[in-house]
């Protein structure tokens, strides 16, 4: 694959997604081509891909970054969203697995932290 060096998006370079031709970022539509392509190739496969879009890996992007701790808002950030209230109710999916994990997360945090968590409580009086 040709790349160009100098390609550059606001800052950015490296990108995923790359033409043949050219070396430049590739439009959604030929993205979304792409990974078509790539979900047809796997149908002889006992386990089969879904069906993957551009917008599929958005979704997936920012439930993997709140999955690994990131804050919303670099989130929100990262994605180009101007309203935080997207990030949250649209793109952040929360299943049980994850759930369980974050109460997991907080209850070893308590645990961890128990002298100092309850002196905060109790300097309260």
């Amino acid at each position: 694959m040709k790349k160009d060096p100098d390609f550059e998006v606001d800052g950015y370079k490296n990108f995923i997604f790359l033409s043949k031709t050219t070396g430049r970022n590739l439009y959604p539509v030929n993205i979304r081509k792409t990974l078509q392509r790539i979900v047809n190739m796997n149908d002889t496969r006992e386990i089969q891909l879904p069906n993957i879009s551009p917008h599929i890996l958005r979704h997936t992007t920012c439930t993997r970054y709140a999955e690994a701790g990131m804050d919303i808002k670099t989130n929100q950030y990262l994605l180009g969203q101007s309203d935080v209230k997207t990030t949250i109710k649209v793109y952040n999916h929360v299943d049980m697995e994850r759930t369980k994990r974050e109460l997991a997360r907080v209850e070893k945090w308590e645990k961890d932290n128990a002298d100092g968590y309850t002196k905060i409580y109790t300097n309260l009086q």
